[in-house]
């Protein structure tokens, strides 16, 4: 079915808008009052530029993604591609000033949807799939001649998240993001490897040198920003309360996999108190003059989900940051417009990258759907209406005297362009100059700040300007006093810094702390220092966001120390409890057995951690203190709780009946926490008769349910009932299902999903049928059903009759659902290889033509396995397992495919020949090859499966067609969905069978497509029409906030669901009914097989050498060592299950269209 659904989407494809030439989407513009907008570029100079940079000469660089998306983690050939290149360029728009725009000049050429892109000396560094490459121009003709591997081993597993945003920031530091579901093992050309998984931010030096983690999360950083005051800024694409956040060195931001750099490292806080709309934010730029004379910057941000560029205004109150929704700058009525990056120009204009596609979401549509634009792509200005654009200088031809000036001076661009030629240039002679306006109070803030990173880049003396910027006040100059500090170790400047860990100002302190890391050794009295600001930090009871940056700077203190394991030998009981913290672990227990009583306070979270894990290791002075905060009232309810969050339990639980005496005392919800965190199984019996008389409606079946099942108590006619009570669509429904399929065989469980596969909707039955034909007593009962006609046998499939004959080969119902099954299997021509065998077709290819068909080819692939040809004539085979046109001996290869075919899986292969001669070759429906050469010549003579070597095609055919045109590639994707009726064109010869499978190629028949295209149209009917979006509230409630959030609210599992109604209608709608055909890797299911034969279904939302973190719908999340796993395999599957949308009442069902939709 999923492979039928581009073929639907097309149908629909009438209904949608159509682009429109760039002087009409600029007419459809609404901007704010007294800004502009004009076409800098656009198809076909540029089609599809995914980013773009200016360098210090103000060209514009850009990098074109026309492939994207192209996903490791679908296809096997992704890393090839990057290899063997495409159709991708690197341009420079050398004047983008001048009217019309001068087109670009390609810099370089034959790359694959690169993310990345960063000017740099005489070339530029781009992202390119694995590797970060310097792509440079050594004879100076203006194009690439030689490409460095600067980085590489970077994931490739989803292309929306490889790296990207490179930007340049003060002390030599290149910084590149990289988003969520990619896993890397980073190597630099130091020969340092860092493990680089999910989405976090690093750092590295020219060259690829000192790789580095800044940040942990969030999960896609498609805003960076270094701004006026020199603080850098981030953006989470996902309108999560963080389309701005400051960026801080060892921060962890909340994201998929939850991963921190320590685990007492807290979530930075979030700042928006209002959504920007949509889950798609894609880039920022801090607008400063003409825009914005504040210098407490106001930030463009790029929304293309709402077709807007909106604002957002910074304050800064305390040492922390407010921020405020601004106006929108620019919002379309054209929907193809999707700004996806926004600039600062180096003319002070806001230079905006449109994808121009409606199809923009990574899991909206197929890859290979044709709505998915290759051709298009615009880069747009904005500019106040009475600021005109003008040519900015050239600083590359400055001479070096005046570079000083143009910091004090310049424009924005101007200072920073400056900045970094003396950076590139290096020079020693400009130091006086340099550290006068570093020194002086004159000087606006960014020039002072411009002039000290100058400085360390020429490798200057340092400490007058360290000093003189910690007496600003200023906290940036004293921010920057501290980095000063932390690049440089001298004595003088370390006494500075512990003066500034004093300050009043949180990000000065975190500053500086950065500096104290910087060092190897710390004295006593720095460790005193450190244990009094950490612990002065963790007791602070500050409101949020400035209790959240207290508890980040406790968290760096202690990671300091943890870095030293330094030992506090005096001082007072909190600062000797928290330095204790950061002790080895057994030896940090036993510290503080011994402090927490003299704390005269509850514990802290991270106190019981220490205790807790050490007495779960069997430490008996720990475990003794665990036994009396779990005896006492004022502390349990606190130490179940750090047993909640604990991520590993060990088994069997040290010490189980004081912790089920504990579970027994708390309140029922803790209690069923509890019990399945810890798996009391000593519970299971009383919990098992709380869950029977539970009443119908009640949110807590859901909670007994999973209890049960986690201590295995689950009892299937409990599971059975809990499916039959449910409401329809109802999320405990599917639940109480699935936890019945995984119990244990027995005769009970197979009685029990009988009844599930009879009563429940076809979506649960399968779930039902599949599982009882997994075992002895499952075949059983589900013949006798089929015998009783209790089971609708339209819901068996082929794989079900098969495991069934293996029970009872001679069971009367299954060889009639053979022969219904019959009349839908695939005819298919099986070859083995004999050189005669073929069907005798007699084809003749004379002017255009499409030949096309299914395969399915035995190992391995030679150019003797073959679609059609004739010996010493043309030759449509498979050499080196590659898809391959042969002309015959005259004219030779005509096209060849990129990509090899895998042995063993079918592949959907077609060839083109255009009016002109032009042979393309596709592979699944999507362009594979492009030939370089034409032929016209008259292929005749020429029979299915025939080749021109001695042996013959070894494997299957299926749905052969051959037409007198040239399909292009949406035609073609439509084709491959539906059985071709044509039917063999011949009849078999020497050993050639034609014959009837049920395991034939992902195609629908006729019936099925017809079928498939009213569920369609129903439902689309259905989102058309206009249901009760109130009530499409609570239906949410119950079917989709287990695993979907909304607003903030709601489960991890799937992603959000904000924004929703953004979506084009059909993609809406194809995410609900079809949810697998186009889903985001990262939310892909994996089967993982433990050692002990269990298999779990699950996503793995964080992966490391000691194991897989897994997410189940309706459970806690489970951490299962990599010693207890036999097999892990990630499947093309969606987490989300077909049918959700179907399972429910139609009322329901409108109603939960309705409330989507409503989501802007």
């Amino acid at each position: 079915m999923t492979a039928l659904v581009p073929a639907l989407l097309c149908l629909l494809a009438q209904d949608r808008s159509a682009p429109l030439a760039p002087a009409d989407e600029l007419a459809r513009f609404d901007l704010a009052p007294g800004l502009v907008a004009e076409l800098v570029a656009s198809e076909p100079d540029a089609p599809k530029v995914v980013d773009i940079a200016f360098d210090d000469s103000a060209r514009m660089w850009a990098i074109t993604a026309t492939e994207y998306p192209y996903d490791g983690n679908e296809r096997a050939d992704a890393a090839d591609k990057y290899r063997s290149g495409g159709r991708d360029r690197v341009l420079v728009f050398d004047d983008v000033w001048s009217q019309p725009p001068r087109a670009p000049r390609v810099f370089a050429d034959g790359l694959f949807q690169p993310m990345a892109i960063l000017p740099w000396r005489d070339g530029a560094l781009v992202g390119h799939g694995s590797e970060l490459l310097f792509l440079r121009d050594n004879d100076g003709d203006g194009r690439a001649d030689a490409r460095e591997v600067w980085l590489s081993g970077f994931g490739i597993e989803d292309s929306h998240l490889l790296p990207h945003r490179l930007l340049r920031g003060p002390g030599g530091w290149i910084y590149v993001a990289q988003g969520a579901f990619n896993y890397s093992k980073v190597k630099g050309n130091d020969g340092r490897e860092t493990r680089f998984d999910l989405c976090k931010l690093a750092r590295f030096r020219e060259g690829g040198r000192d790789f580095e983690i800044v940040c942990w999360g969030p999960n896609n950083i498609w805003g960076f920003v270094l701004d006026a005051r020199g603080q850098m800024w981030i953006q989470e694409a996902n309108d999560l309360g963080m389309p701005l956040m400051p960026l801080f060195h060892g921060a962890a931001y909340k994201g998929i996999g939850d991963d921190k750099p320590h685990t007492h490292a807290p979530w930075q806080p979030e700042l928006a108190e209002f959504q920007m709309g949509g889950t798609g934010l894609s880039g920022l730029a801090e607008l400063g003059s003409p825009f914005s004379g504040a210098l407490d910057g106001v930030f463009a941000v790029a929304n293309p989900i709402l077709n807007a560029v909106q604002s957002i205004r910074v304050h800064d109150e305390r040492g922390i940051w407010r921020l405020e929704r601004g106006p929108d700058l620019l919002v379309s009525r054209d929907p193809w417009f999707r700004p996806i990056a926004v600039h600062n120009g180096p003319d002070g204009c806001l230079y905006i990258v449109d994808w121009y596609n409606e199809i923009i979401s990574h899991n909206e549509v197929p890859r290979g759907d044709p709505r998915r634009d290759k051709q298009r792509g615009r880069i747009w200005r904005m500019r106040p209406s009475e600021r005109a654009p003008a040519r900015p200088r050239d600083v590359t031809r400055a001479p070096l005297a005046e570079l000083p000036g143009q910091l004090r001076d310049g424009t924005r661009f101007e200072k920073r362009a400056a900045w970094r030629q003396i950076a590139t240039r290096g020079a020693p002679e400009l130091e006086p100059a340099l550290r006068a306006l570093a020194v002086a109070t004159e000087p606006e803030l960014e020039t002072r700040l411009l002039a000290s990173w100058s400085l360390d880049a020429i490798g200057a003396d340092l400490g007058g300007v360290a000093k003189a910027c910690a007496m600003s006040d200023q906290p940036a100059l004293r921010v920057e006093a501290a980095r000063l500090c932390e690049r440089h170790s001298e004595d003088s400047l370390f006494g500075l810094a512990r003066a500034l860990l004093r300050d009043s100002n949180p990000r000065v302190r975190l500053a500086a702390l950065r500096a104290f890391a910087a060092h190897s050794t710390l004295e006593p009295a720095d460790v005193a220092l450190i244990a009094e600001v950490g612990a002065h930090a963790a007791a602070s009871r500050e409101p949020l966001p400035l209790g959240r940056y207290r508890e980040f700077e406790a968290s760096q203190a202690r990671a300091l120390l943890e870095r030293h394991a330094a030992r506090l030998a005096s001082g007072t009981v909190e600062q000797r409890a928290f330095a204790a913290l950061a002790l080895p672990a057994a030896e940090s227990a036993l510290a503080l057995a011994a402090l927490l009583p003299q704390l005269g306070r509850a514990p802290r979270a991270e106190e019981l951690d220490r205790v807790l894990q050490a007495a779960w290791s069997g430490a008996q002075p720990a475990t003794e203190s665990v036994n009396a905060l779990l005896a006492s009232s004022d502390t349990r309810t606190l130490l179940v709780e750090r047993a909640l969050a604990a991520r590993e339990v060990p088994q069997p639980l040290p010490n189980e009946s004081a912790w089920v005496d504990a579970a027994r005392a708390a309140d029922a919800s803790l209690r069923l926490r509890l019990a399945r965190k810890l798996r009391l199984s000593a519970l299971g019996t009383e919990l098992s008769a709380l869950a029977w008389v539970e009443p119908p409606g009640s949110a807590r079946r859901a909670e007994l349910l999973r209890t049960l099942a986690e201590l295995g108590a689950a009892a299937p006619e409990l599971c059975a009932r809990y499916a039959f009570d449910a409401l329809p669509g109802e999320a405990l429904q599917r639940e109480a299902l699935q936890t019945l399929a995984a119990l244990p065989n027995s005769e009970a469980r197979a009685s029990a999903l009988v009844e599930c596969a009879s009563r429940l909707p076809e979506p649960l039955a399968r779930i039902a049928l599949d599982a009882l034909i997994q075992y002895g007593a499952g075949r059983r009962h589900l013949l006798e059903a089929l015998d009783a006609d209790r089971v609708n046998t339209a819901w068996i499939t082929p794989e079900h009759v098969e495991r069934l004959q293996t029970y009872d080969s001679q069971a009367p119902v299954l060889a009639k659902l053979a022969a219904e099954l019959e009349r839908d299997a695939t005819a298919v021509l099986r070859l083995s290889g004999g050189k005669d065998e073929r069907l005798d077709s007699d084809v003749v290819l004379d002017g255009p033509f499409t030949v096309a068909a299914w395969v399915r080819l035995d190992e391995p692939i030679t150019n003797a396995d073959g679609i059609l040809g004739r010996a010493g004539g043309a030759d449509f085979n498979f050499a080196d397992g590659r898809a391959r046109l042969y002309a015959g001996p005259g004219e030779g290869d005509l096209v060849i495919a990129k990509r090899a075919l895998e042995p063993g899986r079918w592949t959907h292969v077609a060839f083109t020949r255009d009016a002109a001669g032009l042979a393309r070759v596709f592979l699944d429906g999507e362009l594979s090859a492009t030939g370089t050469k034409t032929s016209t010549s008259r292929f005749d003579g020429l029979d299915v499966g025939a080749t021109t070597p001695e042996e013959g095609t070894r494997g299957e055919l299926a749905h052969f067609l051959v037409l007198g045109r040239a399909l292009d590639e949406a035609e073609i994707a439509q084709a491959m969905a539906v059985a071709s009726p044509q039917g063999w064109p011949g009849f078999p010869i020497g050993g050639a069978r034609v014959e009837r499978t049920l395991s034939g190629p992902p195609v629908a028949t006729p019936q099925r497509a017809a079928e498939l295209q009213r569920e369609w149209d129903k439902y689309a009917a259905m989102l058309r029409g206009g249901g009760d979006a109130v009530a499409g509230r609570g239906v949410f409630a119950r079917t989709c906030e287990s695993c979907h959030a909304v607003g903030g609210t709601g489960g991890r599992l799937g992603p959000p669901l904000d924004g929703s109604g953004l979506r084009t209608p059909d993609g809406l709608l194809a995410a609900l009914l079809y949810p697998s055909r186009a889903v985001e890797g990262g939310y892909r299911q994996w089967r993982i097989k433990l050692a002990s034969g269990e298999e779990l279904a699950a996503l793995v939302v964080q992966q490391d050498e000691r194991g897989l973190l897994l997410r189940r719908a309706g459970m806690d999340d489970l951490f299962v060592p990599r010693g207890e796993i036999a097999a892990a395999e990630i499947t093309r599957l969606s987490a989300m299950p077909d049918g959700q949308l179907q399972s429910l009442p139609d009322a329901d069902a409108a109603a939960l269209l309705a409330y989507l939709a409503s989501l802007r």
